[in-house]
């Protein structure tokens, strides 16, 4: 293709390529519904509303924040687990402060949280 140095590259020439037919069968199964084919975006108006754009928004971070802790939790020691959790029943207002509830008194191999 190179070498016949054609003086422009659009989809028409590229619709030669069966690369580039299977890439937009598979475009085109996944567009959204206010996408056309060819990318450009359609004139209709968005079907959701502004706060609706926002809630999915905030349902798709929560989501993604609630994946990135587990994993890091998962990740910790037994014993930086107990801890957190010790930090976690304090915060919510169980046994005072730390001073007073929040210490740590297993060691390892204590059995540690049951649930």
């Amino acid at each position: 293709m190179l070498t016949a140095k054609p003086s422009k590259i659009d989809p028409q020439f590229l619709q030669q390529f069966p690369e580039f037919q299977a890439f937009l069968a598979k475009t085109k199964a996944t567009a959204s519904p206010a996408e056309k084919p060819n990318g450009s975006t359609s004139s209709a108006l968005p079907t959701n509303t502004p706060e609706e754009q926002i809630e999915a928004a905030s349902l798709a971070l929560n989501a993604s924040l609630r994946d990135a802790l587990l994993a890091r939790i998962l990740e910790a020691s037994p014993a930086s687990f107990e801890r957190l959790i010790i930090a976690l029943l304090l915060r919510m207002g169980y046994g005072g402060s730390s001073a007073d509830a929040g210490e740590h008194l297993g060691h390892s191999g204590d059995g540690g949280l049951m649930v």
